[in-house]
């Protein structure tokens, strides 16, 4: 699911720095009532597009980041060398600093060129938005697509990313998927010191 969140490599530099809680969507009244999917093999995506929507929130010592975004996904087919696109229409990241030298260091960092994100400063509340240029389509397999629905560990010598808590639920025809995790980031930094960032992930595709 990370490849969903273009503010990713944005924020890369944030996470360190700083050392989807999902809120499901899911609707206890619905009519047509969410079930667990335990592989990518049981998904029932449909031919045809979809809406999403993200929200990933990491709380921090020093600061809180609030990811979201909304955009679609063109699904041509369900088989597993179909083409995926997906579009993202916005994608902004809102970083509240705790303290005003950490909010300092941010905006002075933030203040070089980057192409990618527009920049805006609440010096009062201490809070930097970073808002993501729309970028082209992003094509992938059907296979590949389906299977960051159930991300897995990544881990090296000197960084580990943990996934705990995947809980993916869909409806009966497969027009309304949902998904969550807890994704754990741990590394080590210059000074030597382990670092651990926290982020919930919340996801939901609705067929339009």
């Amino acid at each position: 699911m990370k490849k969903f969140v273009k503010l990713s490599a944005v924020l890369a530099a944030i996470t360190l720095a700083l050392a989807f809680t999902g809120c499901s969507s899911d609707d206890d009244d619905d009519e047509d009532e969410l079930s667990a999917v335990t592989s990518a093999q049981q998904l029932k995506f449909q031919t045809g597009t979809y809406s999403f929507a993200i929200a990933a929130t990491s709380t921090e010592e020093i600061g809180i980041i609030e990811i979201t975004e909304k955009g679609t996904v063109m699904i041509t087919g369900t088989s597993a060398d179909s083409t995926v696109a997906t579009n993202t229409e916005s994608s902004t990241a809102k970083i509240t600093a705790k303290n005003k030298e950490y909010y300092d260091s941010l905006k002075e960092e933030f203040g070089e060129e980057d192409k990618e994100s527009v920049y805006t400063y609440n010096d009062t509340d201490l809070v930097i938005t970073a808002a993501a240029k729309p970028s082209s389509p992003e094509n992938e397999t059907y296979a590949k697509f389906t299977q960051e629905f159930f991300p897995k560990n990544e881990i090296s010598s000197d960084e580990q990313i943990i996934y705990t808590g995947i809980e993916v639920k869909q409806n009966s025809d497969g027009s309304k998927i949902t998904a969550s995790y807890t994704e754990t980031d741990s590394w080590t930094d210059e000074d030597g010191k382990k670092q651990t960032s926290v982020y919930k992930y919340s996801i939901v595709l609705e067929k339009k």
